[in-house]
């Protein structure tokens, strides 16, 4: 068994904070800074492209398995964040199953948000 290097587990920890919590942050305030500053509406095509940015990283770490992908799982489930533990075939697959959705969600979310935008959609 390889002995895993501290520095790995407490950088897959923190990508993993930044998956969970840290896309959602930025989102927010980017769309708080367009907003406020009154400046062109299609500067909120920058939050929309972090959300789209945000979708793709979770199903290329969930179809890659990568170390922060099962760290943000492990969050979700409020148990101890380790990068090490293997999990089963049907254990990963429904963690996949779970992040593809909550992928799938925010690319039709964000979506809906350019139609709107761009006045296709009118509400």
């Amino acid at each position: 068994m390889t002995k895993v290097k501290r520095y790995d587990v407490e950088s897959s920890i923190m990508r993993a904070y930044f998956l969970r919590y840290g896309y959602i942050a930025l989102i927010f305030t980017s769309a708080l800074v367009v907003y406020i500053s009154g400046i062109n509406k299609y500067f909120f095509l920058v939050p929309i492209g972090i959300t789209i940015t945000m979708s793709v990283h979770l199903i290329i770490s969930a179809y890659f398995e990568m170390d922060h992908f099962i760290c943000a799982f492990q969050n979700s489930h409020h148990s101890v964040m380790d990068p090490t533990v293997k999990y089963s075939k049907f254990e990963l697959k429904k963690m996949k199953r779970d992040y593809y959705g909550i992928a799938l969600i925010f690319i039709i979310f964000s979506l809906a948000l350019i139609l709107v935008l761009f006045e296709v959609i009118l509400w």
